[in-house]
């Protein structure tokens, strides 16, 4: 087989994946009844919930966000509230369908249309430095940075490492921000 054979067929072979993956992300797959007895799930979700709301409480009790004319919010599996770090609107969610779709973490920080055009712009650019956490362009004015929960750790222990992990992105995205302020004139 010639090397255009082989291109087309790879074309189809993704074509079919791409198609796959659509398909067994639109599935609805029948309940088995442990799942609908079991209260651990609803627990955990209660949980995650309240873990996102007190990691908001956190970094509003710490001086670094606040929620002048900013209220919480929820839907269809996330609940959230905003927040506002200097000129920074974000949103930080307990959401199970970034979870469920990108497979890194229940707990995010979104940036959408209530953040700055050129913070989302360079989010998705990969402009900000961030070491080693990934950013998910989730769509097109949503971008969404994972916050890790530590495993085998206290309610406590963990709201201090998701709040330092906030505060390590909101440091360095505002420092962008700062960045980007026109220079004042020497007087």
């Amino acid at each position: 087989m010639n090397a255009t054979g082989e291109t087309e067929r790879l074309a189809d072979l993704q074509k079919l994946s791409g198609l796959s993956e659509h398909m067994d992300a639109e599935a609805f797959l029948p309940f088995r009844s442990e799942e609908i007895t079991a209260a651990d799930t609803p627990h955990r979700y209660v949980q995650l919930s309240q873990l996102a709301y007190d990691l908001g409480e956190t970094l509003i009790s710490s001086g670094v966000c606040d929620t002048k004319r900013l209220t919480a919010a929820g839907g269809l599996g996330y609940y959230g509230r905003y927040l506002r770090a200097g000129e920074l609107v974000f949103f930080v969610s307990f959401d199970s369908v970034a979870w469920h779709a990108h497979r890194l973490s229940p707990l995010w920080l979104r940036f959408d249309q209530n953040a700055p055009t050129a913070v989302v712009a360079a989010l998705r650019a990969n402009r900000i430095p961030l070491s080693d956490v990934p950013i998910v362009v989730d769509k097109d004015r949503r971008v969404l940075i994972p916050l890790y929960v530590e495993v085998g750790q206290e309610r406590p222990q963990i709201i201090q490492g998701l709040a330092e992990q906030a505060i390590h992105a909101l440091t360095a995205i505002n420092a962008y921000i700062a960045s980007m302020a026109p220079i004042e004139p020497a007087v």
